[in-house]
């Protein structure tokens, strides 16, 4: 049952991911002009940064799953928390970046761009931060010793959760700071 909520789960995911590009790339369309629109400049080296944490975060969560399913359980809770550590750093930079925005000028309804800007990275953003919960909620569960059923199952699904958040992250990076 935890496999088909987690699908129906990701399948919402997707469809509001996939609303937020369309608004994207369609004020993007219309907006006249240098995209994004001046004097504002994009950081790539510190989203870059971001996206290197993400990464790794994904690559950790992966394996925290695998010595889930051996079971390893220290290993896969070490793995876990080094993931959910992380992400809080994602997050804590995420936040930063904003304010630097903000410092310049940047501010959500400052032009199409800053409002699709802000609209689909804080979606990302609370998309990671309820990740971290569920994850720390987890990492709690698995203080009195870990199931081999019930916990080897919810590893596995968190890490589909974890990686879907990782894959819009890439997506929302390339949207937002590659594609010019």
């Amino acid at each position: 049952m935890a496999t088909v909520g987690t699908v129906v789960l990701l399948v919402c995911q997707l469809m509001f991911y996939t609303g937020l590009f369309g608004i994207f790339f369609t004020a993007r369309a219309v907006s006249p002009g240098r995209w994004p629109p001046g004097p504002v400049t994009l950081d790539i080296a510190y989203a870059s940064g971001l996206t290197v944490l993400v990464l790794a975060s994904s690559v950790t969560c992966q394996l925290g799953m695998f010595a889930g399913v051996r079971p390893d359980s220290s290993a896969a809770r070490r793995w876990i928390l080094i993931s959910l550590l992380l992400a809080v750093a994602f997050i804590v930079g995420q936040l930063n970046q904003f304010r630097l925005l903000v410092d310049e000028g940047l501010t959500i309804t400052s032009s199409a761009f800053a409002s699709v800007f802000y609209l689909t990275t804080v979606f990302h953003l609370i998309n990671l931060l309820a990740a971290v919960v569920v994850v720390g909620r987890f990492l709690t569960s698995t203080q009195s010793g870990w199931s081999a059923g019930t916990h080897t199952v919810r590893a596995i699904v968190l890490s589909y959760c974890w990686h879907f958040t990782t894959v819009a992250w890439i997506a929302l990076f390339t949207a937002i700071y590659l594609i010019r």
